[in-house]
């Protein structure tokens, strides 16, 4: 219920079908890209690849707080569906870069 929230807040008055259909497909992929960067931080950290690096751990925490932050903003104050992806952007994705750099460091290097 709240994504379409989000999706009628950047339609016009009266949209058509395929306006919201696309915004809402737009809106699932950046979740399934979030999901995606998720589950590779998750993986890199318990399976030992950046467990002991305090700098990578400390960029990845708070990176994903203000992540938090920003998917709390977004969520009560009804932003945009577009914002979604400059969260993801900004807060998933360099933290999965983090985690691929730790295994090109340990497995290439």
């Amino acid at each position: 219920k709240k994504q379409e929230n989000n999706v009628y807040a950047s339609m016009s008055a009266q949209p058509h079908l395929k306006e919201i259909n696309y915004a809402n497909q737009i809106a699932n992929w950046a979740i399934i890209m979030s999901y995606l960067c998720f589950s590779l931080d998750f993986v890199g950290l318990f399976s030992g690849f950046s467990m002991f690096s305090a700098s990578k751990n400390a960029f990845q925490c708070a990176i994903h707080v203000t992540g938090g932050i920003m998917m709390c903003w977004f969520i009560t104050y009804t932003w945009r569906w577009e914002m979604l992806w400059i969260i993801v952007c900004l807060t998933n994705i360099p933290t999965a870069f983090v985690e691929i750099t730790s295994l090109v460091d340990i497995f290439v290097l």
